[in-house]
């Protein structure tokens, strides 16, 4: 699997990431804002994608895939960077034009907790037509973070079970009903074979804790399966939505037992749990 074959499409990172490269390409390299990506993979190992966008013809892009031993216990952990992925060794890749520079050696020294990081590193890399040193790399980002897990019956899910590997809340606008709600979403997605799904919560901010009847008639409060593999987009007809923390309050945490109609007509149960916190402020 190539590094760059997997990114989310949605992202609640908050932070900086910004390095100096030089050798092949000269660049320093500060992340956009909205292209911030913390994330675990769909082998579950905590990942970091970040682009720099300066026009349309002119991107870079840092990747950095850590070692599947990383614990995220608040403390700091120090990994040699290799061309490969192993349980001890993290990876890297700088783009620019052209091919992508895949690190062979360096060290990033990295901590974790609530779903905030701190690093810093640095690493050479090479396409096979030159090499770039990148360093004075240096990250903070801070992404939602939880669990959000949930059950199928009679439907067709590749995995035993749902297990978001990407967690975000969301707050809207809704032009129609003048008013805001909030999304908690989970994104299941695997690389080979190529997989991903969505479940969605839709919470209007008037909504309070408890027990929400769930179903076409249901205003406030609703679920969506999406199932971007080619079977569409699915909303809970019936079931029970309990809150037992809002996402207003930046912590939404519950469980849920509804049903679904797939394309075909055909039903099926989905019931899970969520508890999910929003990206904390800066200290």
């Amino acid at each position: 699997m190539s590094l760059l074959s997997y990114q989310p499409e949605i992202t609640a990172t908050r932070g900086f990431f910004y390095a100096n490269v030089k050798g092949a390409t000269n660049h320093f390299f500060n992340a956009d804002d909205a292209k911030l990506h913390l994330f675990k993979n769909e082998d579950n190992v905590w990942t970091i994608s970040v682009e720099q966008v300066i026009s349309p013809v002119e991107r870079y892009l840092f990747y950095i895939v850590l070692p599947s031993n990383f614990a995220d216990d608040g403390k700091q952990h120090n990994f040699p960077f290799g061309p490969t992925e192993q349980p001890d060794q993290a990876v890297g890749q700088f783009r620019a034009d052209g091919p992508a520079y895949h690190s062979v050696n360096g060290e990033i020294r990295v901590s974790l907790k609530n779903g905030r990081m701190k690093a810093t590193f640095n690493f050479a890399a090479n396409n096979g037509a030159g090499t770039i040193i990148a360093s004075q790399g240096h990250l903070e980002l801070q992404t939602a973070h939880g669990k959000f897990t949930a059950a199928f019956t009679d439907y067709p899910l590749p995995t035993p079970s749902f297990n978001a590997n990407v967690l975000s809340i969301e707050k809207n606008w809704d032009w129609v009903g003048g008013r805001y709600y909030y999304l908690v979403i989970g994104e299941q997605t695997q690389a080979l074979p190529p997989n991903r799904y969505l479940l969605s919560i839709q919470v209007y901010e008037n909504v309070t804790l408890g027990k929400h009847k769930l179903g076409n008639d249901a205003l406030d409060v609703g679920i969506v399966f999406a199932d971007l593999n080619g079977l569409g987009i699915m909303r809970a007809y019936d079931g029970i939505l309990t809150l037992t923390g809002l996402p207003k309050s930046g912590h939404a945490k519950g469980s849920f037992n509804c049903s679904m109609l797939k394309p075909d007509g055909k039903a099926f149960k989905v019931k899970g749990n969520f508890n999910v916190r929003e990206p904390l402020p800066a200290d």
